[in-house]
């Protein structure tokens, strides 16, 4: 090989070299970017909505996705109000990906999952159809409560 072809073939290997090194520092750059947005979201999210776990806000959240609660109107407001809130903060951070947010537990998740899907907030329809589903669970359990050990159930009108 002489001179010129080694040279040649020496420039190329740089030249490859440093594209690949340019490339590798763009991505961690990129990768350092995305995990310090990660964090700061996940800071904000915590300070803005998860101060207090006794705040009513939580409650009111808490009780619509665990179906613990019936749903008033005034808790429904709060919870369309929450819903609304913490949609418009989650807008502000469009490259958030639900399986990042791993120091995220239980009903958050579950609501910035919803969030993320882009699922609007349930509407007075939804509010009546959950509230239909609880008494209804609720006239199950009473009933079972309520059978005699002599295997009578109570009929519709007594339960």
């Amino acid at each position: 090989m002489d001179f010129a072809s080694a040279f040649l073939l020496t420039a190329v290997a740089l030249f490859i070299a440093g594209y690949i090194l340019q490339k590798h520092r763009a991505d961690e750059e990129a990768r350092q970017a995305r995990e310090t947005r990660l964090h700061a979201f996940e800071d904000a999210w915590a300070n803005r909505f998860w101060a207090k776990a006794d705040d009513p806000l939580t409650r009111v959240l808490s009780s619509w996705f665990k179906k613990t609660d019936y749903q008033s109107v005034s808790d429904f407001e709060r919870l369309i109000e929450a819903w609304n809130k913490a949609a418009a903060f989650v807008s502000t951070y469009p490259d958030l990906v639900p399986a990042r947010l791993t120091d995220t537990h239980g009903l958050e998740k579950t609501l910035l999952e919803n969030l993320l899907k882009g699922k609007t907030a349930p509407d007075e329809q939804a509010r009546l159809a959950y509230n239909r589903r609880r008494n209804l669970k609720e006239a199950d359990r009473a009933r079972d409560i309520l059978t005699s050990p002599s295997g009578r159930t109570p009929n519709t009108s007594q339960s």
